[in-house]
Protein backbone atom coordinates (compact mmCIF):
# COMPACT_ATOMS: atom_id res chain seq x y z
CA UNK A 1 0.00 0.00 0.00
CA UNK A 2 1.54 3.30 -1.05
CA UNK A 3 0.52 7.08 0.60
CA UNK A 4 -0.27 10.37 -1.04
CA UNK A 5 0.03 12.85 1.70
CA UNK A 6 -0.52 16.86 1.97
CA UNK A 7 0.70 18.50 4.81
CA UNK A 8 -0.10 22.37 5.86
CA UNK A 9 2.83 23.75 7.94
CA UNK A 10 0.74 27.02 9.14
CA UNK A 11 -2.22 26.44 11.81
CA UNK A 12 -5.46 27.87 10.11
CA UNK A 13 -8.88 26.26 9.93
CA UNK A 14 -7.94 24.54 6.35
CA UNK A 15 -7.54 20.54 6.63
CA UNK A 16 -3.94 20.40 8.35
CA UNK A 17 -3.04 17.00 6.59
CA UNK A 18 -4.91 14.92 4.17
CA UNK A 19 -3.91 10.79 3.59
CA UNK A 20 -5.11 9.02 0.68
CA UNK A 21 -3.84 5.43 1.31
CA UNK A 22 -3.52 3.90 -2.66
CA UNK A 23 -2.43 0.25 -4.14
CA UNK A 24 0.89 -0.07 -5.04
CA UNK A 25 -0.42 -0.79 -8.66
CA UNK A 26 -2.22 2.62 -9.00
CA UNK A 27 -2.58 3.73 -12.89
CA UNK A 28 -1.88 6.92 -14.38
CA UNK A 29 -5.14 7.57 -14.58
CA UNK A 30 -6.13 6.88 -11.16
CA UNK A 31 -3.32 8.70 -9.73
CA UNK A 32 -4.72 11.50 -11.68
CA UNK A 33 -8.01 11.50 -10.44
CA UNK A 34 -6.50 11.35 -6.50
CA UNK A 35 -4.40 14.47 -7.35
CA UNK A 36 -7.87 15.73 -8.86
CA UNK A 37 -9.67 14.57 -5.49
CA UNK A 38 -6.55 16.36 -3.15
CA UNK A 39 -7.25 19.61 -5.11
CA UNK A 40 -11.19 19.23 -4.35
CA UNK A 41 -10.68 18.19 -0.62
CA UNK A 42 -8.57 21.43 -0.37
CA UNK A 43 -10.99 23.61 -1.93
CA UNK A 44 -9.74 24.70 -5.07
CA UNK A 45 -12.51 26.07 -7.60
CA UNK A 46 -14.13 22.64 -9.33
CA UNK A 47 -13.70 25.59 -12.52
CA UNK A 48 -10.39 25.51 -12.45
CA UNK A 49 -9.69 21.70 -11.20
CA UNK A 50 -11.44 20.70 -14.55
CA UNK A 51 -9.17 23.16 -16.89
CA UNK A 52 -6.29 22.44 -15.39
CA UNK A 53 -6.20 18.53 -15.24
CA UNK A 54 -8.15 18.04 -17.94
CA UNK A 55 -10.40 16.35 -15.99
CA UNK A 56 -11.16 12.83 -16.37
CA UNK A 57 -14.56 11.69 -15.72
CA UNK A 58 -15.07 9.67 -12.79
CA UNK A 59 -15.36 6.00 -12.76
CA UNK A 60 -16.94 5.03 -9.66
CA UNK A 61 -20.04 5.30 -7.63
CA UNK A 62 -21.75 8.94 -8.29
CA UNK A 63 -23.49 8.03 -5.08
CA UNK A 64 -20.45 7.94 -2.66
CA UNK A 65 -18.48 11.11 -4.52
CA UNK A 66 -21.55 13.02 -3.50
CA UNK A 67 -21.27 11.70 0.06
CA UNK A 68 -17.54 12.47 0.05
CA UNK A 69 -17.55 15.88 -1.61
CA UNK A 70 -21.50 17.06 -0.85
Amino acid sequence: MDKIIYERYDKSSEPQKIVFEVSSDLSLQDFKLNCIRLAQALGYNTKTIKKEFNYVGESSDPAQLKLLFG
